[in-house]
């Protein structure tokens, strides 16, 4: 076909024409066979050796001055790989640690402010559930979807708790989830004070909520209250005002996001408990 392609590119007709004739007498004797490619990579797999490197303490592996040998690449390269896997290790206790502390704390005050929501299994399963789904999403949007921070519906879980439990309930989950969205942007008190302050006023908004249209006036104010801090923390990062008008276009995106989400959110919810 490229052969056809290339001597009778100006001529599409006699193309087409001797396509088709090539396309009768000729036939593919080579094709692909996922399984066999499978196999024989995991032959070849199998054949390399890892590589072992053994670093003692306090060795000096590269001297100043000195050119960069093979050797010593390699043995900085396995170093490093160490000493990630090592921080991510100390990230994943010092992470487990925050949240079985917050799960404590909660557990604390239902126990003893919220007796009923406490000792209620299906309203224990509904925050539970709430606060999985939200966390779920917001990881799945940053590790697949290369998500931004200010995209993140952070607000969802404390709106959904507000309307099945209580307003109440909701401030105590929409404080949770602002600490869930620290932990997945490192710590980052701004990315915590938007999320807080959002999820606070979101739960606010459903109050006096009586009907599911009233949903598009609760995305508006998650909208209005991400936009504002948005622009307010890129002022002070030095944005101009310009560039942090233009990123607050991110919190009114947020406002949509949310109310798309709260319609089949609420309706699962509700059919589920």
């Amino acid at each position: 076909y490229k052969i056809v392609s290339d001597n009778f590119s100006r001529n599409r007709r006699v193309k087409n024409i001797f396509t088709d004739v090539v396309n009768i007498f000729l036939k593919e004797n080579l094709t692909y066979d996922a399984e066999e490619t499978r196999l024989r990579r995991q032959i070849v797999y199998e054949k390399v050796l890892p590589i072992e490197v053994t670093v003692m303490k306090n060795e000096n592996i590269l001297r100043r001055g000195r050119l960069l040998t093979q050797d010593q690449l390699v043995r900085m390269e396995e170093l490093s790989k160490r000493i990630t896997k090592k921080k991510a290790a100390v990230g994943i206790i010092s992470t487990s640690i925050v949240l079985l502390l917050f799960m404590i704390i909660f557990a604390l005050y239902f126990k003893n402010f919220e007796r009923k929501i406490y000792f209620s299994l299906k309203h224990m399963i509904i925050i539970n559930a709430a606060l999985l789904v939200n966390v779920v999403l917001n990881k799945g949007l940053l590790t697949f979807l290369q998500a931004d921070f200010y995209l993140l519906p952070t607000s969802f879980a404390p709106i959904l708790v507000a309307i099945l439990i209580k307003p109440r309930i909701g401030i105590c989950v929409g404080i949770g989830m602002s600490i869930f969205s620290g932990i997945m942007t490192q710590y980052s008190p701004h990315i915590i004070i938007i999320a807080l302050c959002s999820s606070l006023l979101a739960v606010y908004a459903v109050i006096d909520l009586r009907k599911r249209a009233h949903f598009f006036f609760v995305g508006f104010v998650v909208a209005i209250i991400h936009a504002v801090l948005i622009f307010a923390f890129a002022i002070m990062q030095d944005f101009s005002f310009i560039d942090a008008l233009y990123s607050s276009r991110l919190g009114l995106l947020n406002g949509i996001f949310i109310t798309v989400l709260l319609f089949p959110g609420l309706v699962i919810f509700e059919n589920l408990f």
